[in-house]
C-alpha cells in the first residue's frame, strides 16, 4: 500500500507542475499506467477504487482534449486487476466483467487502441 501513496504522490506533483506551466512534467499514459498498476498490488477495496477513479480521471481529461490522458488497454487491465486483487467476491468480478465490456464496447465503436487482451 506504501507504493500506492507514493505512486499518487508522484502524479499528484506531476499534475500540478504540468498545470503550473512547465511542459516538460506532462503525464504520459506510462505513469498513469504505474499508478494504475501500484493501485493494484496493493490488494485492497481502496486500491480498487482509487484505481477506478483514476481510470475516470484519464476519460474525463481525454474528453478534454489532453491527449496524454487517453485511457489504453493497460489502464483497463490495470483497474481490472485492481477489483481482482480487492478480493470483493462477486461484486468485483461484477465490475470487472462491467470494465471488460466497456473496453470491448470503445473497440467495437472505433478505438481500436482499446482491444481487449490476454496474458
Amino acid at each position: 500500500r506504501e507504493s500506492a501513496k507514493v505512486a499518487t504522490e508522484f502524479l499528484k506533483e506531476v499534475e500540478e507542475g504540468y498545470a503550473a506551466g512547465d511542459d516538460n512534467l506532462r503525464p504520459t499514459p506510462l505513469l498513469y499506467s504505474a499508478v494504475l498498476q501500484a493501485y493494484a498490488k496493493s490488494a485492497s477495496t481502496e486500491g480498487a477504487e482509487l484505481a477506478e477513479k483514476l481510470l475516470q480521471k484519464t476519460k474525463d481529461l481525454y474528453r478534454q482534449g489532453k491527449i496524454y490522458a487517453k485511457p489504453t488497454t493497460l489502464f483497463y487491465n490495470a483497474v481490472m486487476d485492481s477489483w481482482a486483487r480487492a478480493k470483493q467476491g462477486k461484486a468485483g468480478a461484477l465490475r470487472a466483467e462491467e470494465l471488460l465490456v466497456e473496453l470491448e464496447t470503445r473497440c467495437q465503436a472505433g478505438d481500436s487502441e482499446l482491444s481487449p487482451s490476454t496474458r
